[in-house]
Parts: structure tokens; C-alpha cells; sequence
């Protein structure tokens, strides 16, 4: 009896005590602290002034792509295909008296495609056509005011062939390396001048930059010879005469860049 009863009680101590290893383990778990942030690291967090400084820098695009389409609708594909081809010979052709290299000669698409009639009263659909379109790309290169008055007649030139469409007109700077290396000198500049003139108003002082990050952007800027100033009259007449009658304007493109610096506040 007394052996028995020795037993059931080891079992209970035993039972017992399992529990509240368990019991422990999970509560430790429970109250597990949160990760610790160093006071370096909150410092650095809290104590640091943001600023963005914008460097814009403009010139002249030297380069410019004309982008054209030849397009045919015929009541057949072998139509229609035969009428964009032989128009594509003769704008090649035309090509070739203009200072154009073949390489910056490039075929951007080709689409074959149905022309429907619906009629009227939602009827059933009818085939009338097919529609054969070729679009390609030219890039004049060495654009200056002179080539300007070339650009004109090309086209005009292209514009006066049958089937083909002017559909835009974009340019650009070939090398922009030194801009933006200009561009980013400027901004950077702005950034340390409004780091330092902010840390001035607040009575504190700003040690070496902490982090660093840059945004480029180079968009079309069109300026206009209205905004001339009165020392550049004699440039801008120049540039006319240069011209003649071209209506192409070359304008100017920007050369963007934001710099965001993080300063540390002593």
C-alpha cells in the first residue's frame, strides 16, 4: 500500500514539474524584449538634416529622329503591301540626298491588318479592306542652325509622297556626359548651400554628408529668341540669317539633376 501510494505521488511531482518547465519556457517567450536600437543608431536616425539641391544646365540638341509611316489601304494584302513597298523605294531613294547614314536608317514596325464595315444598325461585319503600314526611323546627326533649314526640307520632301505620314519629331544630345557632370556639380552645390543655411536657422552645425542618392532627367526645353537677352540681340540675328526661312525650331534641352544629401547635426 505504502508502495503504491509512493508511486502515485512520484507521478504527481513529476507531472508537476513538467508543467512548470513548459509553463516557463513559454513565458520566457512571451516576454522576449524587443530588438535594441543603439543609441549610435538612433542618433544617426533622429539627428540628421535632408536636403535636395537641383542642378538644371540647357543646350542645343545636335541630333534629331524623324519618325514616318507609309500606309496603303487595298481590297488585298498583296495590294496594299505592293503600294508600301514601292513607296518605301522611293523614300530610300529620296534618302539618299540628304545627309542620312544607312545605320541611322531603322525599321520600327510592320502591321498587316483587316478593315471592317459594320454598316448600320449593328449588322453583320464586312470586309472592305486591308491595311498595310511600314514605320520607320531617321536620324539626322551634326544638327545645327543650318541643318536645321535641311531638316525643314526633309520633310517636306517626304510629306509630298503618297501614303506617308509625318508622326513626330524628337531630338537629342548625343554626348551628355559633360551636362550632367555640370548638372550634378550644380546640384550638389545647392544641397550643401541649403544644408548649411538651414542648420544656421536652427543654431546647430552639419558634418560630412551621411548618404547620398541622385535622380537624372533630360526632357525638351523649347527656348524661344523672345527671351533673348539685350547683349545676345546680335547672336540671335545671326542665327537667323543662318537659318533662312526654316520653321524648325531646334531649341534646348535640359539636363536635370536632384541630389538628396544627408547631413548629421553635431
Amino acid at each position: 500500500m505504502k508502495k503504491e501510494e509512493l508511486l502515485k505521488t512520484t507521478f504527481i511531482c513529476t507531472t508537476i514539474l513538467v508543467s512548470v518547465i513548459f509553463f516557463g519556457i513559454n513565458l520566457g517567450k512571451m516576454r522576449a524584449p524587443a530588438p535594441v536600437i543603439s543609441q549610435g543608431e538612433l542618433q544617426q536616425n533622429v539627428n540628421a538634416l535632408s536636403v535636395q539641391g537641383k542642378g538644371e544646365v540647357y543646350a542645343a540638341p545636335d541630333m534629331a529622329t524623324l519618325s514616318i509611316s507609309l500606309s496603303k489601304t487595298a481590297p488585298t494584302t498583296k495590294e496594299a503591301q505592293n503600294f508600301v513597298a514601292t513607296k518605301m523605294s522611293e523614300v530610300q531613294s529620296l534618302l539618299k540626298n540628304f545627309p542620312i547614314k544607312a545605320e541611322d536608317i531603322q525599321t520600327q514596325n510592320i502591321t498587316i491588318g483587316t478593315e471592317y464595315d459594320y454598316g448600320f444598325g449593328g449588322g453583320e461585319r464586312k470586309v472592305k479592306g486591308y491595311t498595310a503600314t511600314y514605320a520607320m526611323a531617321l536620324t539626322l546627326r551634326e544638327l545645327d542652325a543650318k541643318k536645321a533649314k535641311v531638316l525643314e526640307d526633309l520633310i517636306n520632301t517626304l510629306s509630298g509622297i503618297e501614303g506617308v505620314g509625318i508622326e513626330s519629331l524628337s531630338y537629342d544630345i548625343r554626348d551628355k556626359t559633360e551636362l550632367f557632370r555640370q548638372a550634378r556639380s550644380l546640384a550638389m552645390e545647392k544641397a550643401k548651400q541649403k544644408a548649411k543655411e538651414l542648420a544656421k536657422l536652427g543654431g546647430v552645425r552639419i558634418g560630412k554628408p551621411i548618404a547620398l542618392s541622385e535622380e537624372v532627367d533630360a526632357t525638351p526645353f523649347f527656348a524661344r529668341k523672345a527671351m533673348a537677352s539685350q547683349s545676345n540681340v546680335a547672336f540671335a540675328d545671326e542665327a537667323s540669317a543662318e537659318e533662312g526661312t526654316s520653321t524648325i525650331a531646334l531649341g534646348q534641352l535640359k539636363v536635370s539633376v536632384a541630389i538628396n544629401v544627408s547631413y548629421p547635426l553635431m
